[in-house]
This record gives C-alpha cells, structure tokens and sequence, in this order.
C-alpha cells in the first residue's frame, strides 16, 4: 500500500483515509476480509458523501491485494447520492456570514462563497495560480489516481478586491501570521461566527453547497456548475436541481 501512495498521484485525502484504514486494521490479514468487515469500519456515522470516498479508498487497497492473489473481489454498495447531509445558505444569509467574519478571515471566507472552490484549494493558494489581469484562479485538485485536474474559476469583484495586489505575497490568502491558514487556526476563526449567528452545523464546505445553489437560482446550466465546482460528471450536482424545481414553479404559479 506504501507504493500506491508514494508513487501515484494520490490526493491527500484519500492518503488520510488509506492510512487511518491501515492503522485501524493493520494487523488483519488482507485476503481475509470481508465485505462486512469493511462495512462496519467505514460506516461510523459519517455523511454519505465521506462513506463513497472512504469506500473507493478501501476497495482499491483491499481488491488490488485480492487481485494480485487470483481471488474475486470485495464488492460494497456505496451510498447513493443525495443520502447524506445538505446545507447551503441563502445569499442574504451568505452575505450576512461573511459581514460577520473577524477582518483577518473575511478575505478567504469571501472566496469560498463566492468561487466555490475547497477550503484546501484556497488556503494553498499562491499568487502563480492567479492570472492577475483576466481575474481568475487555476485551481488544481488530485483525483484519486488519475492525476491533476484543473480548472479556472472567474472572480467577483467581492473576491478581486481581496486578491488585488497579492503578487508578492507567499499565499494570496495567508493567516494573520503571514504564513499558510492551520486546520487549527482556522477553525477557531470560523466557529464562532457560526455560534454568534445562531446557526447549529454550518461547515466551510457547506460554502461550496451554496455557491453551486445560488448559480442555480440565477439559470445556469448544471454542466457549467459541475465545471467550475471541479465535478467530471453531473451526479454531484444533481442534488441541486430541486433549487431550481422550487424557482421553476413560483415563476408559473406568478403566471
């Protein structure tokens, strides 16, 4: 398993769920698991989403060792789309969110609302990622093991006004330290804007939720969305067409 991660390229979230697996199960034979061994260590009561990547990392270690043995494979159902957990704001809460955030926050919490991009994406990111004059950000996510995938995300003026004149800097949204955001750090941050505006689950992902939806009131395509959400295929957005079901018949029933 080491020389699966050393040598492809591996995003780092799957690396954290292929060794939190081999920690927790590392003294089990690999041929003698069993469906219903794997089963009951992902299902610990993480969201739907969490279950189907941390199952696609699981799989691949256990059925790669079971191939190379001449035995048949592990299959597990992963859960469908639209089980787990949905939470997005609306743009007047958004707005609200944001105009709450301490000053040395504000900046990256801006970004998050209003690109859509992942936490990790934005606090990694360097001033060579932004194309200054066309005013977007090159964001480059590992998918599993095929590789770097990239994409271009436009920027609002919201964003540009904290990104304008970031060239030199280490990172185009760095921590009050002038270094990289800690998980830490971070989170001591962005939690008790959470608890003082009265809400009870609200993650930063959660800001991705509610970019893709508030595109979705404003008529764009779910292709354009999955694109600049950084998704190869529909599914993962699909969860949102409901949004513009709901939009869909208040226009008719204005009729």
């Amino acid at each position: 398993m080491r020389a699966k991660l050393r040598y492809g390229p591996i995003g780092r979230t799957t690396v954290y769920f292929a060794e939190r697996f081999r920690d927790k199960m590392g003294s089990a034979k690999v041929m003698e698991l069993s469906g219903a061994d794997i089963a009951g260590y992902v299902d610990r009561g993480q969201g739907a989403a969490g279950q189907r990547r941390e199952i696609n990392t699981v799989k691949g270690i256990v059925n790669y060792y079971r191939k190379m043995h001449g035995e048949q494979p592990i299959y597990l159902d992963r859960p469908r789309e639209g089980s787990g957990r949905q939470r997005w704001l609306l743009a007047k809460e958004r707005d609200e969110f944001i105009e709450a955030c301490p000053p040395d926050i504000k900046p990256i919490v801006t970004a998050l609302f209003y690109t859509g991009a992942r936490k990790g994406e934005l606090i990694g990111l360097k001033p060579g990622q932004v194309d200054y004059d066309g005013r977007t950000f090159n964001l480059g996510t590992l998918k599993g093991g095929r590789g770097m995938r990239h994409r271009i995300v436009p920027l609002h003026d919201r964003v540009w006004e904290h990104v304008e004149g970031t060239e030199d800097q280490q990172r185009v949204f760095p921590a009050p330290s002038g270094r990289e955001w800690s998980t830490v750090s971070f989170g001591k941050r962005w939690w008790p804007v959470v608890v003082g505006l009265g809400m009870t689950d609200f993650k930063p992902h959660d800001t991705r939720h509610t970019f893709a939806s508030e595109l979705v009131r404003q008529g764009v395509s779910l292709r354009v969305i999955a694109d600049m959400l950084g998704h190869s295929s529909l599914a993962m957005v699909m969860r949102y067409s409901h949004v513009a079901t709901d939009d869909s018949r208040a226009a008719v029933l204005r009729l």
